[in-house]
């Protein structure tokens, strides 16, 4: 029973995590390479 919000929780970390990563990672090469954000 415990399982069941287990793989919600983890979905929403893994949609959360990687969205602040990518956009960090994103705002640096935004900068130099703007067609880069485009694309993305």
């Amino acid at each position: 029973m415990k399982n069941n919000p287990s793989p919600r929780y983890f979905w929403s970390y893994s949609v959360c995590i990687p969205n602040l990563t990518t956009t960090s990672k994103h705002e640096k090469p935004s900068s130099k390479h703007p067609l880069s954000s485009s694309m993305h």
